[in-house]
């Protein structure tokens, strides 16, 4: 078991898998909820495939079992990776991430969807189709009181 102070205050217990790669871990602002890549190989070939988690943090401060993301989103046989999470104007939180999903327009696209309570999320957008406005808008992202904005 690590300590708090070897995870940066951050207990990992519950989001280590064995035999597959745990990464890219986002937390929604209140921290009560964290995103997460796991990845895997492809049978036996160096091929690896990702998908989306989240886990939700209990009363009792521990996580909750993981869940993946839909299927319209973690679509078989594409990879899902590196979720970031931010909010719009109205405090709409949405995760971003990178998908290589048709739809696209290169190989790992960013990708977008809106959270919803319970676990529920919008169907994703591929930021290539929305209006350049809108990008400018939703993907800055403010850290700490001091409001420094960072693309």
């Amino acid at each position: 078991m690590s300590s708090d102070l070897e995870t940066g205050g951050f207990p990992i217990d519950g989001f280590n898998r064995p035999e597959e790669s745990v990464a890219h871990l986002a937390f929604t602002r209140n921290q009560k909820r964290a995103y997460y890549t796991i990845c895997d190989y492809v049978g036996k070939s160096r091929k690896i495939r990702c998908q989306l988690y989240y886990q939700d943090k209990k009363e009792n401060g521990t996580w909750s079992e993981a869940k993946a993301l839909p299927e319209y989103i973690n679509r078989k046989g594409f990879t899902t990776t590196h979720p970031t999470v931010i909010y719009d104007e109205n405090d709409q939180e949405m995760l971003l991430f990178s998908s290589n999903c048709p739809g696209g327009v290169g190989q790992l696209d960013i990708w977008y969807t809106e959270v919803g309570g319970k676990g529920k999320f919008s169907k994703a957008v591929n930021f290539s189709q929305i209006n350049i406005n809108l990008l400018l808008r939703t993907l800055p992202f403010f850290i700490g009181r001091r409001l420094e904005q960072f693309f």
